[in-house]
């Protein structure tokens, strides 16, 4: 939102920082960066000087820079979102903030605040920027990113300043290339904490001329100082809340958001089988066949390509390669429900090239099924999907319109029924990645055919992103009456530059969806791999490749904690958070013992979780940095507690962690 400033009229407007984060900003802007002048990312930041030579008193709300206008802004997020500044209608086909009819590409913005500090002192500045930022503290450089085009992520870059008594201007200059458009500055003491909040302001103390010989030492930008912390205060929503010094979890498992949850579970494709470059030593099959049986997921998504069982029209290679490895597949994931998705379609079975191909498409998936289910008893194949991502990849890639889709998929129905196995394999669809329209029309078209929906949602920077998203799809679904299972079957954190946030992330974003009535979970991905027919390497795997010695990552240790408690058949009942910032959900598992959720986004606080029964034996784990460094493939042991007269317990959950309970 546009606020008036009365700074422009002589007037001191005057905000708090809470927890670091400046919210209040004087910005200017956009200016286009000349293509002539910008040849390199380093250019946008200091070829072209919009107001470097112009006098910092005149940096205020109101005041006019050539044909601009300082403008002031109060952002209602931590993030200062360049898109949000424009009214209109918001795109829904893209991942990052955007309003249909405007375009900031290639373009610059100033932001300049004040910040009051009580005494000179040491601070740190944690900041992200999409894509490249150059700030200046008191007419310093300080901090510069220029290195690569990048989304706004948890992984913050961090720069030691100095701030003097009294009031301290910073001076940002963001810039553009394409796409999403924002920053963020948070200032912390010097040991790096941000629970400090600061007096802000937007008025325009007298300061000398701003330096611009030199630019900030390139060691300060690009990630230095990863894992401070400051991540998990980068809100969806403003944040001036914090965790008070107790906290109450209160678990009613009388209300049930789920009857029959499938699971925290991940995309399994492995390709061991395959051979070649794919092909593992004896160590190296053992080592990971006992991290996959640590995760141990009861809900698997599975890619195949038609080429596997039919190379040819009317070729049934039941033999091949690709079916070996299928196979292997689904007898290391028995016990999980695994969702089949059709995923790379030869040139004679893609109908988004050519309709007269979706029934024989239709037709060689219920045959596959057919074979994979009644012939080689792989019960363990509840769904299948046609096309990853159809509204990409057989609408805008192929040009296929939502009714050829629906078209699709009814002829799959019809022929899962002419095989006899319709009742056994469920319709999983519409399996939409950025698409609103296309998740509402399956829902209002297509609920006779479908037997569980299903789409994609992954976040840059912050896992409760997600929820307006689940809350839009989970509304239509019950608005219509609708009581069929909702799963999210991609999810995850756009970043790798934080290691130890992308575990935390996967707590916070599965309790959040948990306690809305999301069905199951599929992270993308179990294991980092090169994809068949594709070029590059998928780096989202809970372990790396063999490249990098099968490195495991904070968040192999994060998942195994939830996909091991928060299991297939568990119940998910209601639980309330009396803060904010502790995001808590429950289940009942199969053999009735409660699981509770607890994940903290703020400072550290002493948590006492309500609904145990009274005296009963609680497992606690906690996803920490201690536990997010074990590199053997272990899971942390649990610490043993036992609930009070009233069914309680209490413990101190630190910040940026979860806990996981349940009941012996």
């Amino acid at each position: 939102m546009l606020v008036s400033a009365g700074v422009a009229c002589g007037c001191l407007w005057a905000g708090t920082a809470h927890n670091g984060f400046i919210t209040e900003w004087a910005l200017l802007g956009p200016f286009p960066c000349s293509t002539e002048t910008c040849r390199t990312n380093r250019d946008t930041l200091v070829a072209e000087r919009f107001i470097e030579d112009t006098s910092p008193s005149g940096w205020r709300p109101g005041v006019r820079c050539g044909t601009y206008t300082w403008t002031a802004y109060q952002s209602p997020s931590n993030l200062i979102d360049f898109y949000a500044l424009r009214p209109g209608e918001r795109r829904t086909d893209v991942v990052f903030s955007a309003v249909k009819g405007i375009n900031l590409d290639s373009t610059v913005f100033y932001a300049v605040s004040y910040v009051y500090s009580d005494a000179d002192r040491a601070a740190v500045l944690f900041t992200g920027s999409d894509d490249f930022i150059l700030i200046w503290v008191n007419e310093q450089p300080v901090h510069r990113y220029d290195a690569s085009r990048r989304w706004i992520l948890p992984c913050v870059d961090r720069a030691p300043v100095r701030l003097r008594r009294g009031w301290n201007r910073i001076l940002v200059r963001v810039a553009n290339v394409t796409g999403g458009y924002a920053f963020f500055v948070c200032l912390a003491d010097d040991n790096g904490s941000i629970g400090r909040s600061w007096k802000t302001s937007l008025a325009a103390p007298v300061h000398p001329p701003l330096d611009t010989s030199r630019v900030a030492d390139e060691s300060l930008a690009a990630g230095t100082g990863k894992g401070t912390g400051a991540h998990h205060w980068v809100g969806w929503a403003a944040s001036p809340e914090v965790n008070p010094p107790d906290v109450t979890v209160a678990v009613t498992t009388g209300t049930v958001l789920v009857s029959d949850f499938l699971g925290v579970g991940v995309q399994g494709d492995t390709f061991y089988e395959l051979g070649g470059d794919y092909a593992l030593s004896p160590d190296e099959r053992r080592l990971l066949e006992s991290r996959i049986r640590t995760v141990s997921p009861t809900l698997v998504r599975l890619f195949l390509m038609t080429e596997w069982w039919e190379p040819r029209p009317g070729v049934f290679a039941a033999d091949s390669p690709g079916m070996r490895n299928l196979y292997a597949q689904l007898q290391r994931f028995r016990d999980a429900h695994v969702i089949l998705t059709v995923w790379r379609m030869g040139p004679h079975l893609n109908p988004a090239h050519d309709m007269r191909h979706a029934l024989p498409l239709a037709q060689s998936t219920a045959r596959l099924l057919q074979h994979l289910v009644r012939d080689r008893g792989y019960t363990n194949v509840r769904y299948v999907t046609l096309y990853n991502e159809p509204d990409f990849e057989f609408a805008r890639d192929g040009g296929r319109t939502f009714e050829d889709y629906r078209r699709l998929v009814r002829m799959l129905d019809d022929r899962l029924r002419s095989e006899g196995i319709r009742d056994r394999v469920g319709i999983m669809a519409p399996d939409e990645a950025l698409s609103w329209d296309w998740f509402r029309d399956a829902a209002l078209t297509m609920d006779d055919l479908v037997d569980a929906y299903e789409s994609h949602r992954y976040e840059g920077y912050d896992a409760l992103a997600a929820v307006p998203w689940m809350q839009e799809r989970l509304g239509l679904l019950r608005e219509r009456g609708i009581r069929k299972p909702f799963v999210i079957g991609e999810f995850g954190v756009w970043s790798d530059g934080d290691p130890y946030y992308n575990g935390q992330f996967i707590g916070e974003y599965v309790a959040a969806g948990i306690r809305l009535g999301v069905t199951g979970f599929s992270r993308w991905t179990l294991q980092s791999n090169p994809y068949p027919g594709e070029s590059g390497m998928n780096e989202w795997g809970l372990w790396g490749y063999r490249d990098t010695g099968w490195a495991l990552r904070p968040a192999y240790v994060a998942h195994a904690m939830l996909s091991r408690t928060l299991r297939a058949g568990s119940r998910t009942v209601g639980a309330a958070s009396s803060s904010p910032k502790v995001v808590a959900a429950a289940a009942l598992d199969p053999e009735g013992h409660l699981v509770v959720l607890c994940a903290n986004r703020a400072n550290m606080t002493r948590l006492t979780v309500k609904g145990f029964a009274p005296g009963a034996l609680v497992e606690r784990h906690v996803y920490d940095r201690t536990a997010a460094a074990r590199t053997d493939g272990s899971l942390p042991e649990s610490l043993e507690m036992r609930a009070g007269a009233r069914g309680e317990v209490a413990f101190v959950l630190d910040s940026a962690t979860f806990a996981v309970l349940r009941s012996r």
